[in-house]
């Protein structure tokens, strides 16, 4: 097969097929009444804006001047009310179906590509027994002559017409034309589907200088220009280029090109005059005169304007009739703009056109594994791929043809931006030219900007292929690419702000070295709220140390510290959204804002990140229990207590103790005393937090006697005391804890609110050992559990004061609001007046809850040692006794019945005055 005898011979028959439809509409139409008013207006316009003569009146001179699509309208318009009008509709089907008007188009341009598959199409349509029914004879009978090699070329108008179906100055032939567009037909589409939405005045197509830009669109509407469904959404297209060089394997070339808005409009207004051969005084006239014309402008390189004058483009844009369009290529993002972006070639097209340029350049036996190195090198860059094949069809070899292919794009694209773009856009350069690789968050940092202040920056530059962006560790970080960073090496925009980014490095560094060593000093373990694991990205590490420093072990954060961290992890949301610490973090500082929905959300988060990390758990809890979700709260805290949370590691009591600590109080408020009761009932046996379980399980022996208080008072003298028995067990062993003394507070008011009523007065065991355990203990808990003249035990205490009975311990007493000062100890003659001995303290062992322990050991000046405890302390309280320290001095009298071999116990201690 000959392609080119078939191309004449689709060219002969489709001929024939207009020329029939033509003569089928006047044979049967004498008038145009039955023809649309508007698409007569638009043939009459359109023949009258050319300067030819028609008769608006004619049917013969209105068919004459119409195109393929319009015969066929009107065609249909005259037809509507028979029988042929559903034969024509199924015609024209036949011609969308096989891309005729493509065809057509094809066919008017001699340097397309005539592919055999048309001829045929052409030839299935003129078979159709349609045309029989319709009486186009002719069409079958130019088709056999054709089929026969009897071939007669349609006129030489015929082939220009189809030229011209939308006006417009797209040049004929393209830079690409020797290939054809590769590898573009998504952003073809998806640029086509752009133009065709009437809601989108302004697109842009953006990519690095090579990438094809000028190419997509030049191809894309040389295309549309013939297609008669292009009028629906153009009406005429007006091309402007503002290239001011051209990259050949040469070298750049310098063109003659437009340089400012004004030159572009005077550009506009003169190319409009030769595509109507019509003489138009400037670009205000042609604007008044086309108003309500759907036009199109295309204003290729755009760029070249927006780094020196962005807003007379703007202004340009914004000054446009509403109908009217504009199409832009650029390297630079066009604001407000619908955008196009293009991304280097896939490896199979850019294979493919490195070997078809090759081919078409006169390259023989070239071979594959050539074609997939210059592909691969050239990063799928159109433009270096043929300058790269040009240099090796002179000679070269292929790596240097791709390092010198290469080093002209760097050239060509970055030619004036550099020097062109924005303050805040040197600034990111210099930054990723010191740090090598920097996140969006790292530069903020760096640069001390905002992330939108940053955004705009990062726009510019990475339309402009300035910079590259990676996705590394599942973040998005930028880099400069290696020509920038020649560019910059060797003339620097801004050394200062280089040598302060610099500075700016290294003393995060060095902050993020402190963190990680500060950790190892304190031996803190890595299921620690304050942990932060050594290999946590820099920033992100500076921020979680200011957030722990805001908390300082506490769960909420102060108001004011929580809205300046809600700012910073706000920003920082999108860049650590993979990581658990960074949830965690954000869902406390959300908490202390009572965000709580968005903090559940988060904690929800970072458990989803990290299921094994306890301290999410816990916090999640403690929000759920100060939310009142009691039960939530307890399954957390149950998990935890089943994965071992419970037990102490690594030497670490806070984690353990705030899991057991919730686990129980949560139970608690939950009303399930029973399930304490159940759970505590070997509190004796717990190696850690005996004093912490003990109290809880005297807690619910207290709550479970509130309900039956005023029903059943045998039941709540034996609730309650288990209660003060289990509390004083635990003040003699494991101290005043902070975990006791407030459950402490609660049976004190419990027992004053039983002992003010006579059915409980009237016991004389219950009411002997409470009064006996309120005051034994209730001085000493002052300092963790407040009270106020409202609290049961208060009012007690002031009014078993008043009472006047032999050996009142309250007589004279007064419940002090706040802790007392602190003792004054005994001096010298009491010590020789009462036979003491002096003793100094050598150890002070370390209590079960990390806190005091009850007792000490000291020794005299001869060596003997002595274990004391606290309730052998006769002249102070718990305050006191915390306030101890090595060293200090106590006196006491010795218990002479001790085995040796141990230490010898005392019968009473006191503190020493000055000590």
């Amino acid at each position: 097969m000959n392609p080119e005898i078939n191309r004449r011979k689709a060219a002969m028959v489709l001929h024939e097929l207009e020329m029939s439809l033509g003569n089928y509409v006047i044979a049967r139409e004498s008038s145009l009444d039955n023809v649309s008013e508007s698409l007569l207006e638009q043939v009459v316009k359109r023949e009258l804006s050319r300067n030819r003569s028609i008769n608006s009146e004619s049917i013969r001179d209105i068919v004459e001047a119409t195109y393929l699509d319009e015969i066929f309208q009107i065609a249909l318009d005259v037809t509507r009310d028979t029988s042929s009008y559903v034969y024509l509709q199924k015609l024209k089907e036949q011609f969308v179906l096989h891309d005729v008007y493509e065809i057509r188009n094809v066919l008017s341009h001699p340097n397309r590509k005539f592919i055999d598959t048309y001829w045929y199409r052409i030839a299935s349509i003129a078979s159709d027994p349609i045309l029989d029914v319709l009486g186009l004879d002719d069409v079958k009978k130019t088709l056999i002559a054709a089929e026969n090699d009897q071939i007669t070329e349609p006129p030489e108008e015929w082939y220009q017409q189809a030229l011209w179906t939308v006006p417009n100055n797209i040049p004929d032939n393209f830079e690409h034309a020797i290939t054809g567009l590769v590898g573009r037909r998504a952003e073809a589409e998806k640029l086509l589907d752009t133009l065709r939405n009437p809601r989108i005045n302004t697109v842009a197509i953006v990519a690095p200088g090579g990438l094809g830009k000028t190419a997509l669109a030049l191809d894309l509407i040389s295309q549309n220009m013939a297609f008669p469904e292009t009028k629906d959404w153009c009406d005429l297209c007006i091309f402007v280029s503002m290239k001011t060089e051209r990259l050949t394997s040469e070298g750049l070339m310098k063109l003659d090109a437009v340089e400012t808005m004004e030159e572009v409009k005077e550009k506009i207004s003169k190319e409009a005059q030769e595509v109507f051969s019509e003489k138009l005084t400037g670009f205000e006239e042609f604007k008044d005169k086309f108003n309500q014309e759907k036009v199109l402008l295309f204003i290729d390189n755009l760029e070249t304007l927006l780094v020196e004058s962005p807003q007379d483009f703007d202004e340009f844009n914004v000054s446009l009739p509403p109908a009217w369009r504009v199409l832009v290529t650029s390297r630079i993002a066009i604001p407000n703009a619908s955008i196009v972006a293009l991304e280097p070639l896939k490896e199979k097209s850019a294979i493919h056109m490195a070997r078809a340029y090759f081919s078409r350049r006169g390259g023989v036996n070239g071979r594959g594994d050539v074609f997939k190195s210059v592909a691969s090198n050239c990063f799928g860059n159109p433009l270096a791929i043929r300058l790269s094949v040009d240099l090796y069809l002179s000679g070269s070899e292929v790596p240097t043809s791709i390092e010198v292919a290469n080093k002209e794009i760097a050239s060509f694209s970055y030619n004036n931006l550099v020097e062109n773009i924005t303050e805040n856009s040197v600034k990111i350069l210099e930054a990723l030219f010191v740090e090598d690789v920097s996140s969006r968050l790292g530069l903020c940092d760096l640069l001390n900007i905002n992330r939108d202040e940053l955004a705009v920056g990062i726009s510019e530059l990475a339309n402009t292929s300035l910079i590259v962006r990676k996705i590394q560790d599942n973040d998005e970080v930028f880099m400069l690419s290696s020509s920038v960073r020649e560019l910059l090496l060797t003339s620097p925009r801004n050394i200062s702000v280089r040598n302060e980014i610099q500075e700016q490095i290294n003393r995060r560094k060095i902050l993020a070295l402190e963190i990680d060593a500060k950790q190892m000093r304190n031996n803190i373990p890595s299921h620690h709220l304050d942990y932060i694991p050594s290999d946590t990205n820099e920033n992100l590490k500076i921020l979680l140390t200011e957030l722990n420093a805001a908390a300082s072990g506490k769960f909420s954060i102060k108001n004011d510290r929580a809205v300046l961290l809600y700012r910073k992890f706000k920003e920082a949301s999108y860049l650590y959204h993979d990581n658990y610490l960074f949830h965690r973090g954000y869902a406390r500082i959300l908490f202390s804002l009572n965000a709580l929905q968005d903090a559940v959300r988060h904690f929800n988060k970072a458990i989803e990140l990290n299921e094994f990390d306890p301290g999410s758990k816990i916090l999640l809890a403690m929000l759920y229990h100060k939310s009142s979700d009691f039960d939530k709260a307890e399954r957390l805290y149950t998990g935890l207590m089943e994965d071992g949370w419970g037990e102490v590691k690594d030497g670490d009591t806070k984690t353990a103790y705030m899991v057991v600590h919730g686990y129980y109080l949560a139970l608690l408020f939950g009303h399930k005393y029973e399930v304490v009761l159940e759970k505590t009932k070997n509190w004796k046996e717990v190696e850690n937090f005996r004093g912490i379980v003990g109290a809880f399980r005297a807690s619910a022996w207290k709550r479970k006697s509130e309900n039956i208080v005023n029903t059943d008072f045998k039941t709540t003298i034996s609730c309650l005391t288990s209660a003060i028995r289990i509390l004083d067990d635990v003040f003699r062993n494991d101290g005043y804890i902070k975990g006791a003394c407030v459950q402490a507070k609660n049976i004190f008011n419990e027992l004053a609110y039983c002992l003010a009523r006579k059915e409980y007065r009237n016991n004389d065991a219950f009411s002997q050992e409470g009064l006996e355990f309120i005051n034994k203990h209730l001085h000493n808990t002052v300092e963790y559990a407040r009270f106020n003249e409202d609290d049961f035990a208060y009012k007690l205490i002031e009014r078993l004061s008043n009472i006047d009975v032999s050996n009142n311990p309250f007589r004279g007493k007064r419940l002090e609001l706040e802790r007392p000062a602190k003792l004054n100890g005994i001096d010298d003659d009491e010590i020789e007046r009462n036979s003491l001995l002096r003793t100094s303290i050598t150890r002070i062992p370390k209590g079960r809850n990390g806190g005091r322990n009850t007792f000490l050991f000291a020794s005299d000046e001869k060596g003997v040692d002595y274990f004391i405890h606290y309730d052998q302390l006769s002249n102070g309280g718990w305050a006191e006794w915390r306030s101890l320290s090595k060293g200090d001095e106590l006196a006491i009298k010795p218990n002479t019945n001790y085995s040796k071999g141990k230490s010898a116990s005392v019968l009473e201690a006191y503190l020493v005055s000055g000590h």
